[in-house]
């Protein structure tokens, strides 16, 4: 996850031209500069790099670094149940 992390970090600070100690993994990374071709660009090389095949919208649902590893690493949380 960590390694995941640090990939996402690395290429969000290429991708906006940040130095990568700018980059946290708890904030959304729009707030970085991350366009939103850049968002869909960044979808092909996770692709790319894990096999992981993510929806066009995985950065949108999960904008921060820390989230959208999580979901490379684990999947898409289950829709919760609804009670009743």
């Amino acid at each position: 996850m960590a390694e995941v992390r640090e990939w996402l970090r690395n290429w969000v600070a290429e991708a906006t031209g940040q130095p990568v100690d700018n980059i946290t993994v708890d904030r959304p990374m729009e707030e970085f500069g991350l366009a939103s071709r850049d968002a869909l660009a960044l979808g092909g090389d996770i692709e790319e790099l894990t096999g992981v095949t993510l929806s066009a919208t995985v950065v949108y649902q999960h904008p921060t670094i820390g989230s959208l590893a999580e979901v490379i690493v684990h999947g898409e949380p289950e829709p919760a149940e609804s009670a009743g």
